[in-house]
């Protein structure tokens, strides 16, 4: 991550351009305190969010390894509060720009405090706006299904590793691309896993 965002983190002007965000589960904190002790300080990390925390999001289906349909039933009323809140963490990071102001990305317009720097309007530096988001499998695949205006019932078709990194553009014109899906390859095999499992074999 750091290596990704060498050229916002250096580029004068550009400094303010970084945020993390980060659900309550523990090893999400911990994983957000190692990404910012190796960026610089200037990048503001944001109080933990519990909308990012993991759970069912909408459109959840009764997989037998879950405990089928009966274990879903059960689990109804939580799968429900999950996806509202769970929805709320999308839509609170994931939005468009405001019409008119299409050379603005969508992270700016969410907040009149960070004003694009004197510096950077005299260079003619793209307005960017990147944000980590340190949160969970479930949560990382309904967010991709979400911002690409996909069924949201198929995040269950999307796989993942932990560690690993999903990369969303989002233009000043609303549009979205995935540019990249659970990307693990700074990992070896034997750090690469999914729940109890290791390497790329369940």
């Amino acid at each position: 991550l750091a290596e990704m965002l060498k050229p916002a983190l250096t580029t004068p002007g550009r400094e303010a351009h970084v945020r993390i965000h980060v659900s309550t589960l523990s090893r999400a904190k911990e994983t957000a305190e190692i990404i910012a002790a190796r960026l610089p300080a200037h990048v503001r990390q944001l109080p933990p969010d519990p909308n990012l925390a993991e759970g069912d999001p909408a459109h959840t289906v009764p997989f037998q390894t879950r405990g089928g349909e009966e274990s879903l039933l059960k689990r109804s009323r939580q799968v429900w509060l999950d996806s509202a809140r769970i929805e709320a963490a999308f839509r609170s990071l994931f939005y468009r720009g405001l019409p008119g102001k299409a050379a603005v990305s969508a992270a700016a317009v969410a907040s009149e405090t960070v004003p694009v720097p004197a510096s950077a309007a005299a260079q003619n530096l793209p307005r960017h706006e990147y944000d980590i988001v340190v949160c969970h499998m479930n949560v990382i695949r309904f967010f991709a299904m979400r911002a690409l205006q996909l069924p949201p019932e198929a995040w269950l078709r999307l796989g993942g590793y932990n560690s690993s990194i999903t990369h969303l553009q989002i233009r000043g014109s609303g549009s979205v691309s995935l540019v990249s899906f659970g990307d693990h390859g700074h990992l070896s095999l034997e750090d690469t896993t999914f729940g109890m499992t290791q390497g790329m074999e369940n």
